[in-house]
């Protein structure tokens, strides 16, 4: 852990534990009609199963958090040898899917998906499941909600111009979830926000989305009165994940590790992804010692 924590990253681990508290509280309580988790599923919220870096866990998105600060040091460098970088986010219908279906989907084939997207771009991504808990795919399944695995990404070696090509392409190609916001999203990012967005690819299942229709006015050409109508489009807002959908997501993550999730784009990007899980590996070895300190056991 650095000396000196940056903002971002002490709002992380505290944002990762009052969510991780809230959870453990939940299903402590287990209510006759809460959500609940298998006693596999529970062991991967454990402290000590960290190591494994298991999507669920909470001290192992701290410590994958804190390695990428030294990341960041790194994909600055390369930004500032190209002199342009990207953030990028790509989410296609095809990827959504029910809650259930969702535990089941192979990330493998999203990061293929992606990867031929960026072709030729450097980058380092990381696979989301997002929560959609007012939308279901089949409307007449009133009980089930929406996941949307998607991808984001930081890119870098390309230039605006290119990465606006490359996203238009994608989105006359692609469909988004719903009507409105577009598959593919990039934004210009400057060096000194790399670690702000390094640390927000890595936090854990905190909000979900809702889905909300879009008005716009409409003028009577012959009253001339302004009245507001549904256009036709919607947008999505994020709000925090209830208890009860954080056990969902859960179980949708289960058996994901965070590294597996990870993943990279171009020589560069390889390589930076190379570096980073060296980064984690040293991180848990301070992790493993800090936890003999506190507790005279070994982290086995």
């Amino acid at each position: 852990m650095p000396d000196t924590m940056p903002g971002q990253l002490r709002r992380f681990i505290e944002d990762e534990n009052a969510a991780n508290t809230a959870l453990i509280d939940y299903l402590w309580q287990a209510r006759a009609n809460y959500q609940t988790l298998t006693a596999e599923q529970r062991i991967e919220l454990a402290p000590e199963r960290a190591k494994f870096l298991y999507a669920n866990n909470a001290k192992a998105r701290v410590a994958v958090a804190t390695a990428a600060l030294d990341v960041a040091g790194d994909i600055r460098k390369l930004i500032g040898k190209w002199g342009q970088a990207h953030w990028v986010t790509i989410a296609i219908d095809k990827h959504a899917m029910s809650v259930d279906e969702a535990a089941q989907f192979n990330i493998t084939s999203l990061q293929s998906f992606t990867r031929q997207m960026l072709k030729g771009f450097n980058f380092l991504g990381i696979v989301e499941a997002g929560l959609y808990g007012n939308y279901r795919i089949d409307p007449t399944d009133k009980g089930r909600k929406t996941v949307s695995w998607h991808t984001h990404a930081i890119a870098w070696g390309v230039s605006e111009k290119e990465m606006e090509t490359r996203k238009a392409e994608i989105n006359a190609r692609y469909q988004s979830l719903i009507r409105g916001p577009t598959p593919a999203h990039s934004e210009p990012i400057r060096p000194r926000s790399v670690r702000t967005k390094l640390i927000y690819m890595l936090k854990g299942q905190r909000k979900e989305y809702r889905i909300i229709r879009k008005k716009g006015d409409v003028i009577d050409p012959e009253t001339g009165e302004i009245t507001e109508e549904y256009t036709g489009e919607f947008d999505q807002r994020t709000q925090n994940l209830r208890p009860g959908d954080r056990v969902r997501m859960c179980r949708v993550l289960a058996r994901k590790c965070i590294d597996q999730m990870l993943f990279a784009g171009g020589a560069e990007g390889r390589e930076v992804l190379k570096d980073f899980r060296q980064v984690i590996l040293r991180e848990f070895e301070q992790v493993k010692d800090e936890f003999y300190a506190k507790t005279g056991e070994k982290w086995t």
